[in-house]
């Protein structure tokens, strides 16, 4: 005699015997006990175990069964023997708990056992013995022997109804069969109604599994059985053969549970969707034992009462979505220990009690999205332990303590937070989630959420990182990819402060306080000193003018870094850069740099359109007064004001201006995406399986037509009548210097207009790179990064602001007296 057992690929000979006489004087060997793995605890899932006993000719084996408990027909012990004495092959499946033993004649006996991947039962306990071929039956006269004279089972499951001998001789001459019960075809044989179209065939003809499609469905209700395509529905078992299909049941008409009793047992699929049920009886489900999948979508559900599923434990999946459950009570789902698949999305759930998911420790996902959660209690899903996917978009949740994942660290791999106003994410509420690999968190809310530096500790293997916010990619894990479902900010960066850095911010006090002193000092002295020409009256007052508006650029840039220093770092940590750009601060400060750049301008281009005159034309009756000179600046600051006043209106009816500079002045330098649609995110329709879609930019337009009409405009026009004009003064003063004697009054207008080439060539060389610039991004030529636009801004637009105070020193003139020495 031998015996092995086969472990997957391996053989293991793990023969024992032992000699000994039993209570009826009949000399028997012991061999060994099989049991099922990890018995006298539930058999695991998904396993596959084979044991094979060898005996001689002259001997016979006697199967005791101590104990048999197994999911039929899901999963399945079977016994095949092969005589030595002839090659016939007998085929037992053991199913009954009645089984009290086999007895075979010697040869090669195998026994098989599998299981799928859904529940665990008790197992099975087996004694293998075996006597002398010539020993009678007189070892089972308290039992009944089945005709084959294989089985014995125990007398009072004779009759009983279920088929307990592979022969059904158990069944046979019992009898007139009750009006409930089910007769075979072309026999007497009775069994019981719960064994018909349960998915096993008990009658020797296999009728009973015959018409269940109009014998076993619900009046008004369609069944059948046919392959699923669902990916997540019923597949065949490695127990149960490819010849397998699912029987399914689509509701037609409202359920109530008194129907459940007319539904064949082997129903796997229950759709209920889209009829008026509105309320589910305690005891609904409890005939559909082997019910996989569960659609009650769209039934006007307020409530799932307690233990509704109790008996449901093969289900699988719960689709309860579009309904109107308002919140989950404890034990709401109580006996789903085999559930994996939970949708409760589209309905108005509030309220998460404490154990409402009780026996949920295999689910795998749950979708809770689309209801009006607005806080998780800490701990909520501790008995969700093999929980890998927990998506909750479009809910009202404004924050996520540090206990939200408790007790599913060690499976979760996806959580979604989309579309959800959250603000606020506790410390630690990642650690130990070190299998996580997307994590999406995209919240709606005008606030935004408070970030720390140690926000995402404990997600060292993250993969993707999904968001609205672009602050979040700055802090990501290394290894994270950072999706960004929409376009983020053209000029955003991971900058902690809206001043670029350490470099801008000190040249930005720098620039700003020799601004404000410089031409401070300039308008000053020029009030003081009285001009004593008429040329140097009207010089004077367009330098004044013009150190005025410089002084206005010096004050904005001292706006900027005080505000900097103000706002600090909680500009990145706290989400304050839209708060900044829509501020009554940043709104003056734009006013005053808008003002201050216009009329510069302006007055520049007056300047030289007096020295044009004064110099081309020196004899015309158009020269400019004083008295013009101040109507003229007068209305240059007055224009300047509305163009000013202008743009803040534009920014209110569509905020591209300020709204999209930190620095608080909309240049033309950027353009904003536009024709937006979804993309398919492959990463994860690849990875997983599930669509999900990111808004993406077909094209670009101009962020601002005002910005553009003026600076790439008005500002264009007016440098190209400066540069015309320094043109032909230019030819005008080699023919001057051409004519002998010519030193008079010509002459010193030529000095004059040669010195305020200076001012007027500093804001040139800073407006033109702007406008050049401006120009070509508008043309969708180039793009420049947020780095080089607050270079542009700080640096080469106000820089001018700084050094025209020395120039305009430079270019006093000699003909000024002081105001008390022109009194004397």
């Amino acid at each position: 005699m031998r015996l092995s057992e086969l472990w997957g690929p391996c053989v293991v000979f793990i023969a024992l015997s032992g000699v000994g006489v039993n209570g009826q004087g009949f000399t028997d060997t012991y061999i060994t006990s099989i049991v099922s793995p990890e018995f006298p605890w539930p058999y695991p899932s998904d396993i596959q175990r084979q044991w094979q006993i060898q005996t001689d000719v002259d001997q016979m084996i006697i199967i005791f069964i101590n104990y048999l408990d197994i999911e039929h027909p899901w999963d399945t012990l079977t016994l095949t023997h092969s005589a030595a004495h002839d090659t016939s092959l007998t085929r037992i499946p053991l199913v009954s708990g009645n089984l009290t033993s086999l007895c075979l004649p010697g040869g090669l006996t195998t026994i098989s056992f599998c299981t799928d991947l859904v529940q665990e039962r008790g197992g099975f306990s087996l004694d293998i013995r075996f006597y002398d071929a010539n020993v009678t039956g007189q070892l089972f006269d308290d039992a009944f022997k089945c005709a084959s004279g294989i089985e014995t089972i125990r007398n009072e499951a004779r009759c009983d109804g279920i088929v307990d001998c592979h022969d059904f001789s158990d069944e046979v001459d019992c009898g007139a069969c009750d009006p409930d019960s089910f007769q075979c075809r072309g026999s007497a044989i009775c069994i019981l109604p719960s064994r018909q179209c349960d998915g096993w065939s008990d009658c020797p003809l296999s009728d009973d599994e015959e018409q269940c499609d109009t014998l076993k469905c619900p009046e008004g209700y369609s069944c059948g059985e046919s392959s699923y395509n669902d990916r997540h529905g019923p597949v065949p078992s490695a127990c149960s053969g490819p010849q397998w299909n699912p029987f399914w049941v689509n509701g037609t008409e409202p359920w109530f549970g008194q129907s459940l009793q007319n539904v064949a047992p082997k129903a796997t699929l229950l759709n209920l969707n889209g009829l008026p049920v509105m309320e589910l009886n305690i005891s609904m489900f409890d005939g559909m034992r082997n019910l996989h999948t569960l659609d009650i979508s769209s039934c006007q559900l307020e409530r799932l009462p307690p233990g509704v599923f109790r008996k449901l434990s093969r289900l699988w999946k719960i689709v309860a979505i579009n309904n109107s459950l308002t919140y989950l009570e404890n034990g709401t789902f109580t006996g789903l220990v085999n559930l994996r698949l939970l949708y409760l999305d589209y309905n108005l759930i509030m309220r998460l009690d404490e154990g409402c998911f009780t026996d949920l420790g295999r689910l795998f996902f749950i979708d809770l999205g689309y209801n009006q959660l607005s806080k998780i209690r800490p701990g909520t899903f501790k008995d969700c332990s093999s929980m890998e996917r927990l998506v909750m978009p479009k809910n009202h949740i404004e924050s996520v303590n540090s206990s939200v994942f408790e007790g599913i660290e060690k499976h979760l791999k996806i959580v979604s937070f989309r579309d959800n106003p959250l603000h606020s994410i506790a410390p630690g509420t990642f650690d130990g989630l070190t299998r996580l690999d997307d994590l999406h968190i995209m919240s709606t809310t005008t606030k935004r959420i408070q970030l720390f530096p140690e926000i995402f500790q404990g997600l060292e293997n993250l993969l993707a990182l999904v968001v609205y916010d672009s602050r979040l990619c700055c802090i990501a894990p290394e290894r994270a990819s950072c999706v960004e479902r929409v376009p983020s900010h053209p000029l955003f960066t991971c900058r902690k402060t809206f001043l670029q850095n350490l470099i801008i911010k000190i040249f930005m006090w720098i620039l700003g306080i020799s601004a404000l002193l410089g031409n401070a000092f300039v308008i000053l002295m020029r009030l003081r000193w009285k001009e004593t020409t008429s040329a140097g009256s009207i010089q004077s007052i367009f330098i004044t003018n013009l150190a005025f508006a410089d002084f206005l650029m010096g004050t904005y840039m001292i706006i900027l870094a005080t505000m900097d220093l103000y706002i600090g770092d909680s500009y990145f940590w706290e989400g304050r850069a839209e708060e900044w750009r829509s501020s009554i601060v940043c709104q003056i400060a734009g006013f005053i740099t808008f003002l201050s750049s216009e009329a510069s301008v302006f007055l520049l281009t007056l300047l030289t359109v007096d020295r044009f005159i004064c110099i081309i034309f020196p004899f015309s009756t158009y020269h400019i007064t004083v008295a013009k000179a101040r109507i003229l600046t007068g209305c240059i600051w007055v224009f300047s004001f509305l163009l000013g006043l202008v743009s803040i209106l534009v920014n209110y009816l569509n905020p591209d201006a300020y709204s999209l500079s930190d620095v608080c002045i909309g240049l033309p330098l950027i353009r904003k995406s536009v024709d937006l649609y979804a993309e398919l995110d492959e990463n994860t329709q690849s990875r997983y399986d599930v669509a999900n879609f990111n808004t993406v930019a077909s094209s670009t337009v101009s962020t601002w037509e005002f910005s553009i009409a003026v600076f790439l405009g008005i500002n264009l026009i007016s440098f190209i009548v400066i540069f015309l004009s320094y043109i032909a003064i230019f030819f005008r003063v080699r023919y001057v210097r051409g004519q002998v004697g010519r030193k008079g009054k010509a002459a010193n207008e030529i000095k004059m207009a040669l010195k305020l080439l200076f001012i007027v060539g500093t804001d040139f060389f800073c407006w033109m790179p702007i406008i050049i610039l401006g120009i070509l991004i508008e043309a969708n030529v180039i793009t420049i990064s947020s780095n080089v636009y607050a270079w542009l801004v700080v640096f080469i637009l106000p820089i001018n602001s700084s050094i025209n105070p020395y120039l305009y020193t430079i270019i006093n003139e000699p003909t000024t007296t002081p105001h008390r020495e022109s009194k004397k």
